[in-house]
């Protein structure tokens, strides 16, 4: 429901910047909106079918090195026994978030509180006019003084990986020659993905238990990978040993009969030797 609601909205808005935020009806009847229409009507059709759902507002940059002055505005659907999964219509992110988009409303606080801020200054008469301009600097993982960031980012990676390698086991047809292997990788490896999503949210409440929870992920991620990969490596022995087997049997079939050949060659020598003969008179 909330992928055909997402490609719903794709289809139905169209990009037009707006001076105030019109709201979800509004974008329904209208058909044009900025990232806020876009994600109130996003947020309202999904409560409407009975998914939770909310507004996710932060910056978003289009490029590392440039700055923003205008805030971005996206939605997040809920699963039951997963979490929030962030959704962008505007920038056409469905299930995904990449790493540009910066959230100021989230569950997480964030170590450096990028979007509040103080300010101290004096005027005379002259009104002040507030403006506002956000950058971002690219650091190491470590620099929140803990090893959480790095965990997280060596466990995503090998998710990845692990899931490289069963596209590629189905690929071969692992499904079909080790199907209940099969589904045990990919059961386990989607209850890994929940509780990655569960260490992230606990990290707002426990950092020791989100700690000790991603680390746990991370050695069944490890062990998962590898029997991935074997099961990759199975599998395509199995596929050439068949291949050569084929191989080897055409050949054998198809290769000339050699007590065949000896009697054409012997009935070939014997016709010669008559004619040469005939020819000669004998």
């Amino acid at each position: 429901r909330a992928q055909r609601i997402y490609y719903f909205v794709d289809q139905h808005m169209h990009y037009e910047t707006q001076d105030s935020a019109k709201g979800a009806l509004w974008a329904l009847k209208n058909g044009v909106g900025d990232c806020s229409e876009y994600s109130y009507l996003y947020v309202a059709l999904c409560r409407a079918a009975g998914l939770p759902a909310r507004i996710q507002a932060g910056f978003a940059f289009h490029h590392a090195s440039n700055n923003v002055e205008d805030g971005h505005m996206w939605a997040e659907y809920y699963i039951e026994n997963y979490g929030w999964i962030p959704v962008d219509v505007t920038w056409h992110l469905f299930a995904e978030m990449d790493e540009r988009h910066f959230s100021s409303i989230q569950s997480i606080p964030d170590v450096i509180h990028y979007a509040n801020y103080v300010y101290d200054c004096e005027s005379n008469d002259r009104a002040i006019q507030e403006e506002q301009i956000v950058s971002w600097t690219q650091c190491e993982s470590n620099a929140f003084g803990d090893n959480f960031s790095d965990e997280i980012l060596d466990t995503v990676r090998k998710v990845r990986q692990t899931h490289l390698a069963l596209l590629l086991g189905k690929i071969f047809g692992a499904s079909v020659a080790f199907a209940s292997e099969t589904e045990r990788i990919e059961r386990t490896l989607l209850q890994a993905e929940i509780q990655v999503q569960e260490a992230i949210e606990f990290w707002n409440q426990d950092i020791q238990k989100a700690e000790s929870k991603i680390a746990n992920v991370l050695e069944i991620i490890d062990k998962l990978s590898q029997d991935a990969w074997i099961l990759v490596a199975v599998i395509f022995l199995i596929l050439v040993s068949i291949m050569a087997i084929i191989m080897l049997t055409t050949f054998y079939f198809l290769r000339p009969d050699s007590r065949a050949v000896r009697s054409l060659t012997g009935s070939f020598i014997y016709g010669t030797i008559k004619l040469d003969n005939e020819v000669n008179g004998v």
